[in-house]
């Protein structure tokens, strides 16, 4: 049996916002179907999609990109281990993306598309406060570039950072994230 939840009348609500929920599974998965927007002047770009499995009773919710704005766009400039120049970065934390799909706490496994993955503590959210970036400098951050998706640490504020434990889980090509 399938059925769709109407959307939330106090607002937008991941957890509500037209996903369909399957009965026989309990899990819960949709797509908020809309197009990434496309920069003046650009001929292609990559579809921006975000899996995200909550921990039990297990769900899982798709991302495009106006599904992660609606959760609040927060900004963060820093330079990265692998670029000395300081960028402004633009997306959501992901300590308020583990609190829409109510997995505040758990800790996360990052996925890449290249199958590349990397834990991130509980503590790290607390702390640090990464960014899933989607944006760099106001533009879509480019396959080429390691987007569409990237964890962002502030690594110009907080020298401690800089290492490989940090660096290992600044994840790019973001494809999932797992709350354990």
């Amino acid at each position: 049996m399938t059925r769709v939840i109407p959307p939330s009348p106090i607002g937008p609500d991941p957890i509500r916002r037209g996903l369909l929920v399957s009965g026989a599974t309990g899990v819960v998965a949709g797509t908020l179907a809309m197009p990434w927007p496309v920069p003046a002047g650009a001929t292609q770009h990559a579809a921006l999609s975000l899996r995200v499995v909550a921990p039990p009773p297990a769900t899982a919710i798709t991302y495009d990109a106006h599904g992660l704005e609606a959760l609040g766009v927060t900004g963060l400039t820093t330079a990265v281990p692998w670029d000395s120049q300081p960028r402004h970065w633009e997306g959501v934390t992901l300590r308020r993306l583990a609190t829409a799909v109510r997995a505040a706490g758990h800790p996360l496994l990052v996925k890449a598309l290249n199958d590349y993955a990397a834990h991130i503590p509980w503590s790290d959210l607390e702390r640090y406060d990464p960014l899933l970036a989607w944006l760099r400098d106001g533009q879509p951050i480019p396959i080429r570039a390691k987007g569409p998706l990237i964890v962002i640490y502030p690594f110009t504020d907080r020298p401690e950072l800089r290492g490989d434990i940090y660096n290992g889980r600044s994840v790019w090509h973001v494809s999932e994230i797992v709350f354990e």
